[in-house]
């Protein structure tokens, strides 16, 4: 990767590495893809959003993983504490 201009961290768990990516990969371009997307996802509903709907958005989480290892690598990885996520079963077919 050395000597690419940009490198894009498509991945969920890359922007938890991007220190390490900007210290190795010095000068290139690291695009979080996620930060994208929210900003155009902003700009493109924004004007959809009635004027009385609350300005306070609530998040919640799931995986289709172990919720525990879950709230452990986002206090791990981001120094975040998460509330416990809902365990999601994907369905085939």
């Amino acid at each position: 990767l050395r000597g690419a201009d940009a490198l894009v961290l498509a991945c969920t768990h890359y922007p938890a590495a991007a220190d390490a990516f900007a210290a190795a990969l010095p000068g290139t371009l690291l695009v979080d893809p996620a930060a994208e997307l929210a900003r155009e996802l902003v700009e493109r509903f924004a004007p959809l959003v009635p004027p009385q709907a609350t300005t306070r958005a609530s998040r919640s989480f799931a995986t289709t993983g172990d919720p525990d290892a879950m709230v452990a690598g986002a206090r791990a990885a981001w120094g975040r504490t998460l509330p416990r996520p809902e365990r999601a079963v994907l369905r085939q077919g």
